[in-house]
């Protein structure tokens, strides 16, 4: 049957290239060509206000301000304070959006990109592959009664569900969110993590479908193994063994 792997990128700046990564890297390990790829963007649901926000509190004074009225220190701090805020915007400000009402429309493209599939492919079978807060966005919809009774109305095939880098532990703490509830696959759910990536964390403590595997992500640290899952072979292994 043919396979499909969806891709749900997490937050940030860099996660539409952490998507790009992901599909190059495992595009190269694979020999079948019975598998398509799908990269579920919603990065783009939120980019134009983050835009927005970056010109306005992200914006670095004058050069003649800073040249003339403030000394090397103070300069530093300035330099060290707008790109801070424009991290906060570009990392936060995707989880603030998705935190609010705005949850719903990005569930609801989630679940249109996924009927889609099937309603172009009768036989598909569709691998979630979750990269940070793409993993709590897959969660949330796979978790819904109403999207899990059009699955059984549309006859949707999910196989596995991917979690990588997730954070969805810290998400347990929403009042809606249930522990240990069945995310409705047809095989395994299996969670990739670094205990250096600050974000992830073991995920059966709390899920026991869930199966935790973890990885040392190859040439990074504490700071960059959250962005590099996707460029390690052993997580592209992982994936390849259990799917294909």
């Amino acid at each position: 049957m043919p396979k499909h792997i969806v891709f749900i990128h997490g937050i940030g700046g860099k996660s539409l290239d952490v998507a790009k990564s992901f599909e190059k890297n495992i595009s190269a390990e694979i020999v079948h060509n019975d598998v398509k790829f799908h990269s579920f963007l919603w990065k783009q649901l939120v980019s134009k206000k983050e835009d927005r926000l970056n010109k306005i509190l992200g914006k670095f004074p004058k050069l003649g301000y800073l040249a003339f009225n403030i000394n090397l220190k103070e300069f530093i701090e300035t330099y060290l304070v707008v790109r801070l805020r424009r991290f906060l915007i570009n990392y936060l400000g995707d989880a603030v959006y998705y935190l609010s009402e705005n949850s719903k429309k990005v569930k609801s493209q989630l679940e249109k990109t996924l009927f889609d599939i099937a309603k172009s492919d009768k036989d598909a079978e569709i691998i979630l592959v979750s990269h940070s807060l793409g993993s709590v966005i897959a969660f949330d919809t796979l978790t819904d009664r109403n999207f899990q009774k059009r699955m059984r109305k549309n006859k949707l095939a999910i196989t596995h569900f991917f979690t990588v880098g997730s954070p969805l532990a810290l998400f347990l703490l929403r009042a809606d969110t249930q522990i240990n509830v069945t995310v409705p696959i047809a095989e395994k759910w299996i969670n990739l993590y670094d205990r250096r990536d600050i974000i992830a964390s073991k995920l059966h403590p709390f899920f026991k479908q869930c199966q935790d595997f973890e990885v040392k992500v190859e040439n990074a640290n504490a700071v960059t193994a959250h962005l590099k899952y996707f460029n390690d072979t052993d997580v592209l292994n992982q994936i390849l063994r259990t799917t294909l």
